[in-house]
């Protein structure tokens, strides 16, 4: 298990970067910390199809190139907002100001930062099995996922952090965007990290809901089961301390998780 490097993610075509993208904002804070604690974001970005949303309403996209993209909310007096894209459309850094106001700093992040309890079944699973069709009494408590990111001195976006319990597992997961456009996390460990850690979850791979508060998922070995038919099942949902913040982001956006329409208050 190794350390110091993000996520991998590959990098996804410009075109797509200009037509589909969803970036939670936050307040620039560098620190040698972990961002995980959940805070309410300053913005929600959401382009599909070539359409912007910001918080839930409607915005005008002014630029958008290789790696940055550049818009206005359009209210009076405007905020325009550019921001610089990571290769993969997964984080990214800018400024927001008004022509009354100076730049404010800002990061941006594919998953608002969260710590999840979790759960994994006792045994194995064919494939395909509906988490929701599994008795209550056949899950066991899993270990805490917590994924975050750093605002580091010298670089200008952010580094996305992915913990295990106790372990760093940012080097050994990958992260992308499936059709569905939501967030996929895997898990890309070895036999060998078991001597570190016996509690991690070796490989497999997990889906998160469109806000974050929740993800499902499978895994094909862990430390404690590395051989067998069909597939451990793994589900997780934001701790107590995360829910309040994750609430104010489903409200002040328009478009509910199942994707049905909200009306703007």
């Amino acid at each position: 298990m190794t350390s110091g490097r993000g996520p991998k993610a590959d990098a996804i075509p410009h075109s797509t970067i200009c037509t589909r993208l969803r970036l939670f904002g936050y307040e620039r804070i560098v620190s040698s910390g972990l961002l995980s604690d959940q805070t309410a974001p300053l913005f929600i970005l959401h382009l599909a199809d070539g359409s912007l949303r910001l918080n839930g309403k409607s915005a005008t996209i002014l630029d958008c190139k290789e790696r940055s993209i550049r818009w206005t909310d359009g209210a009076l007096p405007a905020t325009i907002y550019e921001m610089e894209v990571s290769a993969d459309g997964l984080v990214g850094a800018g400024t927001a100001q008004t022509a009354e106001t100076a730049p404010q700093a800002f990061v941006a992040t594919a998953i608002p930062p969260s710590k999840y309890q979790t759960q994994i079944t006792k045994t194995r699973y064919p494939a395909g099995t509906s988490p929701d069709s599994v008795p209550d009494a056949e899950w066991d408590t899993g270990t805490i996922l917590t994924v975050g990111f750093k605002c580091e001195k010298g670089q200008r976006l952010p580094v996305q952090r992915v913990m295990l319990g106790s372990s760093d597992i940012s080097a050994d997961v990958s992260l992308t965007v499936n059709k569905g456009d939501f967030l996929v996390l895997g898990l890309e460990l070895e036999p060998s990290d078991c001597i570190f850690d016996p509690s991690l979850y070796l490989t497999g791979s997990i889906v998160f809901s469109t806000f974050g508060e929740t993800f499902s998922g499978t895994l094909s070995t862990t430390c404690q089961s590395q051989s067998g038919s069909g597939e451990l099942l793994w589900k997780g949902q934001a701790a107590d301390e995360t829910m309040q913040a994750i609430a104010e982001i489903i409200d002040r956006h328009s478009v509910h998780t199942d994707g049905t329409q909200r009306r703007n208050q």
